[in-house]
């Protein structure tokens, strides 16, 4: 037994580089492929107002074909289906796929820097999936759920009160003040028609998970995401203008698509902020 213990430890040692870990990184990953599916999934069904729990099977939205196991593996059936569905042809949402595969670099990094049941390992795999949720809803449709950000919330909460109790340094006292400040600075904001109302909710939460210390860099993070969403959405409606017409895209055409984009969600890159910092920080 002993043998087989330091063939294990020799071969974890082989595909560790400082304090990464890719073999926790590429469980993390395909655990993140699975969450990533089912979170589009509850996404949706939130949007929809339909229940994501009980026996409902997948079905194609076009076509309500009942989807097999096969067609349920994680970017695989996207690339082997060429995007269709198999029943009526209908093109599959892109939105399924980068769901998969952001849901499973956000795993891979956290497990690949955290060892399991370490606090922040913890943390992050219980926010992950209400995280993306919020990601996909808010990019989709500029809504956050109330209920997932109560759930961030109170998993945050508990975390703190559990660290209060075991004398560690995560304690409530903190995350209360992170509270306060981070949905203070956003009820402003939002009173002054800057954010939604979902933000400064939605900052109460994340507030509690980073303490004080933690806001500035969740908001100055989120700021610079939030920069290049936007850029990006502009340059690709540019290239889609160009690509349409003859001609290259007029200053005139430009600050119209411009002025068409400014308003961009803000609760997916408030989300990834806080994420970045459990994973550096915690």
């Amino acid at each position: 037994m002993d043998i087989i213990l330091d063939h294990i430890n020799n071969l974890r040692g082989m595909f560790h580089i400082g304090t990464f870990s890719f073999i926790y990184a590429f469980c993390g990953g395909i655990f993140g492929l699975v969450m990533g599916s089912f979170t589009d999934l509850v996404a949706d069904r939130t949007l929809e107002d339909r229940k994501w729990w009980g026996t409902e099977r997948s079905r194609c939205p076009a076509c309500d074909k009942v989807l097999g196991p096969l067609e349920l593996i994680p970017v695989i059936s996207f690339v082997v289906q060429k995007r269709k569905c198999r029943g009526c042809g209908s093109l599959i949402p892109w939105e399924c796929l980068w769901a998969e595969l952001l849901c499973m670099m956000l795993y891979g990094v956290l497990w690949g820097f955290h060892a399991p049941l370490t606090m922040p390992w913890l943390l992050g795999s219980v926010l992950i999936p209400l995280f993306m949720i919020h990601i996909i809803t808010d990019l989709k449709t500029m809504t956050l759920c109330d209920s997932v950000t109560l759930i961030i919330f109170l998993a945050a909460l508990s975390v703190r009160v559990y660290g209060s109790f075991s004398g560690g340094e995560y304690r409530i006292g903190d995350g209360l003040l992170g509270a306060v400040i981070a949905s203070g600075i956003f009820l402003i904001l939002s009173m002054l028609g800057a954010m939604g109302f979902g933000d400064t909710v939605l900052m109460a939460g994340l507030g509690m998970i980073t303490g004080v210390a933690g806001i500035p860099f969740v908001i100055y993070s989120a700021c610079l995401m939030c920069m290049a969403w936007y850029i990006f959405r502009c340059g690709a409606r540019c290239i889609a203008r160009i690509s349409a017409s003859p001609h290259f895209v007029t200053l005139q055409e430009a600050k119209e698509i411009a002025l068409a984009e400014r308003e961009v969600p803000y609760g997916p890159w408030l989300c990834l902020g806080a994420y970045f910092w459990i994973v550096f920080f915690i």
